[in-house]
């Protein structure tokens, strides 16, 4: 599964027409793909970043993608949501 990720859709129209329209020609085209630009409509890049100057993800970009996905995974393959992980032995 694709999960195209850009975290300045939130900041510039012309990247989240792009980045919707890439999401579009991938499921046109039957690969599967994920978006998650709702993650970063409305929001600043520069929490979800480490680095501001060469623009690496942090902690809270991979974190909020992450749980975005697990949620949307679970719903399409009709599973229940786990309250709490289970715990490690």
């Amino acid at each position: 599964m694709v999960v195209p990720i850009d975290v300045e859709v939130g900041s510039d129209p012309v990247r989240l027409v792009r980045y919707r329209r890439f999401v579009a020609a991938a499921a046109a085209a039957d690969i599967p793909v994920l978006a998650v630009d709702s993650l970063f409509v409305g929001h600043a890049a520069a929490p979800f970043l480490l680095d501001p100057l060469d623009r690496r993800p942090g902690p809270l970009l991979h974190r909020s993608v992450a749980d975005l996905v697990a949620r949307r995974l679970v719903a399409v393959m009709g599973l229940r949501p786990s309250a709490s992980p289970a715990p490690v032995p």
